[in-house]
């Protein structure tokens, strides 16, 4: 066999071996349950990112490298970080969406925070929770959530005056929640300064704390004994 003719064949075998090598989308190539969750979302829980925009997500995120996917805002949205557990993604300009995957005895629920807030508009978040078949669960059966009271320190809250004057300056409080995957602890932060101004929220901020803490028990979210 002459030198080109062994280059030929030689070339040959390897793309017909190349055929019968399997392609791993980013479904099949996902780094946990998460990732899973998050493709797969229906339109009724993310209809802002198509899926096939979702999957090139973390096609791109699994190779180091960030796609920022037009979405249905006429913006563009990212992935901020990614692990078996969890994921976060830049929605818009002005809001934020994670996805943690939290265990019970015998299943998994899946919770997703969505923030919105911007320069102008103070930092609200909206917590809910799914079970693998994105039905919508009841969220009081997994956290007592907070008010505006569940922030005023212990000394205030046997005054009436104090709760009163409290309540006229923060009328509408706005929560945010962020979620630490490595401790299983939720942080809720009130964000009314944003809402009220700095002048305003000084002449309550002596009688509040900025942020409270959960932690997951494997059943729902308790209150840190230390922040009570």
């Amino acid at each position: 066999m002459d030198k080109t003719r062994h280059i030929f064949v030689l070339l040959a075998f390897l793309l017909i071996g190349s055929a019968f090598i399997p392609s791993v989308s980013a479904e099949e190539a996902s780094p946990g349950p998460a990732a899973k969750f998050f493709t797969d979302m229906p339109l009724s829980v993310m209809e802002m990112i198509s899926r096939s925009k979702r999957m090139d997500m973390l096609d791109y995120y699994e190779a180091d490298s960030i796609y920022h996917a037009p979405n249905g805002m006429e913006g563009f949205s990212y992935l901020e970080k990614v692990t078996p557990t969890y994921l976060k993604l830049s929605l818009t300009s002005v809001s934020t969406m994670s996805v943690a995957v939290l265990p019970l005895k015998n299943d998994t629920i899946f919770q997703c925070i969505y923030t919105l807030g911007s320069d102008t508009q103070a930092h609200d978040s909206e917590i809910k929770f799914y079970d693998k078949n994105y039905k919508d669960l009841n969220t009081k059966i997994y956290i007592a959530l907070p008010g505006l009271k569940s922030f005023v320190d212990a000394s205030s809250k046997k005054k009436k005056g104090d709760i009163a004057m409290i309540e006229q300056a923060i009328p509408f409080p706005t929560i945010t929640y962020s979620f630490d995957p490595e401790t299983s602890i939720l942080t809720a932060r009130l964000t009314s300064e944003e809402l009220i101004g700095k002048e305003g929220y000084n002449k309550v901020s002596g009688f509040l704390k900025t942020e409270i803490c959960y932690i997951w028990n494997g059943k729902r979210y308790e209150l840190q004994k230390s922040l009570k």
